[in-house]
């Protein structure tokens, strides 16, 4: 999270019906390299890598990332920059958190992820 590259964080429980719903397929895509991510800084839409990373709330350590960014449902998608939460477009809005399992929002956060 604290990359100078983005980072697409997702918080999920493994508890949780629907992030075992989407956990999965972008675990699958990731190791696959499936996602081939693209970022608007402003200019244009040139290729650039992003990191990704999972944050459970069932491990004590992560518990701590959901209570400082007041992550209260799962799953929850947020993207970082050197340790600072970004504004990302989701369906042409400017966002730093997405909630929820629309998969072509989620395919969107990680295939064409655009950071204010």
């Amino acid at each position: 999270m604290g990359s100078t590259e983005p980072t697409v964080v997702m918080f999920y429980s493994t508890k949780c019906p629907d992030c075992k719903k989407v956990t999965l397929p972008i675990k699958k895509a990731i190791n696959g390299q499936k996602f081939k991510s693209f970022t608007n800084s402003g200019s244009s839409n040139q290729p650039v890598s992003h990191t990704n990373t999972f944050v459970e709330w069932q491990n004590k350590q992560d518990k701590a990332l959901f209570k400082k960014y007041q992550v209260q449902s799962v799953p929850t998608f947020m993207v970082f920059k050197q340790g600072i939460p970004q504004q990302f477009i989701v369906n042409d809005q400017p966002t730093t958190v997405y909630s929820g399992t629309d998969p072509n929002v989620i395919k969107q956060i990680y295939t064409n992820l655009q950071v204010k």
